[in-house]
């Protein structure tokens, strides 16, 4: 990554992780879309770049501080997971599915 793609990323890091941080706490373990997160950062920050948000909702699974996984790549579907924990060991996770542990 050059340079300034480095300072490019740690400046919209730094304005819209709480956005996506939010986003994240106040939806419980459900599936969402990638829209539906830009929809959501957009209300703080209107002009952000479509991609931005999922660029750095990844940044921010990687440093452990949200989790989630991808459950349809092709349609952006991603499902909120409990921080450290694998989706197959989270009974709130099955209970979605409407089974029970």
């Amino acid at each position: 990554m050059a340079e300034h793609d480095t300072d490019e990323y740690y400046r919209v890091y730094k304005d819209i992780s709480p956005a996506i941080l939010d986003f994240f706490a106040n939806k419980g373990f459900v599936e969402f879309t990638s829209n539906e997160l830009l929809a959501h950062v957009r209300k703080t920050h209107p002009t952000v770049a479509p991609e931005s948000p999922t660029r750095i909702m990844r940044g921010l699974r990687g440093e452990g501080e949200i989790n989630y996984e991808s459950i349809k790549r092709a349609k952006a579907l991603y499902r909120i997971l409990p921080v450290g924990a694998p989706a197959e060991e989270d009974p709130q996770l099955d209970l979605l599915d409407g089974e029970l542990s």
